[in-house]
């Protein structure tokens, strides 16, 4: 799916620098602790308390100071606030002003860290339930990158934190390991890559789980774009909407491992013409990609391992539906909950006494709306006859109302050749579109 609900791109933000802090260690005398996350659009979220307050925030590794979005859970509570700064992010628009917030106490379940700063931004510009489908409060990394060995099992859904020195043996077994490179506190790796058939290079990656693309590379770093790529949104920075272009390279070598027709995407200049990077830096390596390995972070002795799961060289796709999707608010809907002889409907599949009812019976329950917001020229979906505007209501059966925003992604990309039917309503019309999806290139 397009990156406006998949890519968040957080990291690479220009930040004041802020003093040191440090976490206090463990609640228990455990010498780890596991933390279970979601994983929503290649994006790690996980249960963070601030303050005695629960809150959910995205762990990125190339972000490295604590930030809160200023949105209707975050205001509830108070902070010590103290100097404002302007944050120069990505995108093409003017920076944005944060408000620096001293002395809070952060607590991740068996983890707790206290007299921690945190920078306030208002979250009007990233509207994350309309584009995520699910509340982001946060984003959260080199505070826990730093002070712990993390490793990170996408396959499983859990992250566990180890004391230095405390990390079994077993978990390094047939793992690719790679040296680390630090640049204002993010790590980064050099690898080997193919821009075209036969056309090697090599750079400086960031290792980013804060954007759900697979790879990044910047135009003005590589040898030159190769065809064929189209041009897109690639998401919302701090500074603004970032466009560029879309495409696959032939080849990434990571420790080894090829992986061939890896997707990747090239920012536009403009979105990166306020940053100064890491010589030699050529890119990013995002969510998209990492999760097709069990991941650990050493940033003491400065080493990443990657353990490839079965489906690393699953092939790579783009939007094969052609629908761009975004969550668009509730209504209330009036559901007829008895059949036309009177039995209740029992949704839910509970087992209990047969009611039946002489009038029919209703209950108002509120649904999700799904909007498709955009449809690409020629896709499958265009052809079918879906237009922007139209609201989703079932795919193959399903009802949109009981899923989360990133469920409907995935059932619109399965694999090629798989076959759609989607219920939509256009206007006070209900229609019926069927086909097949097929991968961009």
């Amino acid at each position: 799916m397009k990156v406006w609900i998949t890519v968040l791109l957080l990291s690479g933000w220009f930040l004041p620098h802020l003093v040191a802090q440090e976490i206090v260690g463990f609640k228990s005398a455990k010498k780890h602790q596991k933390i279970p996350f979601e994983l929503v659009n290649n994006l790690i979220l996980i249960p963070v308390t601030v303050n005695g307050v629960p809150f959910r925030f995205i762990l990125d590794s190339g972000v490295s100071t604590t930030l809160m979005f200023n949105n209707q859970n975050v205001v509830k509570i108070y902070f010590d606030q103290q100097e404002s700064y302007n944050i120069v992010g990505l995108g093409a628009g003017p920076s944005v002003k944060a408000t620096r917030s001293k002395g809070n106490i952060i607590s991740i379940k068996g983890l707790k860290a206290k007299n921690q700063d945190i920078l306030l931004i208002d979250e009007t510009n990233f509207e994350f339930m309309q584009r995520m489908g699910t509340q982001i409060d946060g984003i959260i990394g080199h505070s826990l990158f730093n002070d712990f060995l993390v490793r990170i099992n996408y396959s499983q859904h859990y992250i566990q934190l180890f004391k230095h020195g405390a990390l079994p043996k077993r978990h390094l077994n047939k793992t690719i390991q790679l040296p680390l490179t630090f640049h204002n506190k993010k790590p980064f790796v050099s690898l080997e890559f193919e821009i075209a058939e036969g056309i090697k290079q090599n750079g400086f990656f960031l290792i980013d789980s804060g954007s759900s693309d697979a790879l990044w590379l910047f135009e003005d770093n590589v040898n030159k774009i190769h065809p064929p790529v189209f041009d897109d949104f690639l998401g919302r920075g701090i500074s603004g909407n970032i466009f560029g272009k879309r495409g696959k390279i032939p080849k990434l070598n990571i420790g080894g491992l090829n992986m061939t027709g890896v997707k990747v995407a090239y920012p536009d200049r403009q979105t990166l013409r306020k940053h100064s990077f890491l010589r030699g830096r050529v890119g990013s390596l995002g969510g998209e990609l990492l999760k097709r390995f069990t991941v650990i972070f050493d940033a003491k002795n400065k080493f990443l391992y990657l353990k490839p799961y079965r489906t690393v060289h699953a092939p790579f796709y783009y939007n094969m539906s052609g629908i761009e999707i975004q969550y668009s608010g509730v209504e209330l809907v009036k559901e007829r909950i008895t059949s036309p002889i009177g039995l209740v409907k029992n949704p839910k599949g509970n087992r209990g006494g047969i009611e039946i009812y002489l009038q029919p019976q209703f209950r108002l329950e509120l649904y999700q709306l799904i909007e498709v917001f955009e449809v690409r020229p020629g896709s499958p979906a265009a052809v079918a006859g879906i237009l922007k505007g139209d609201m989703l209501q079932r795919i193959n059966g399903r009802k949109v109302s009981q899923l989360k925003l990133h469920e409907i992604v995935d059932l619109l990309q399965k694999k090629p050749g798989q076959k759609l039917h989607m219920i939509i309503r256009r206007g006070h019309e209900i229609k019926s579109f069927k086909f097949h999806l097929k991968p961009l290139f």
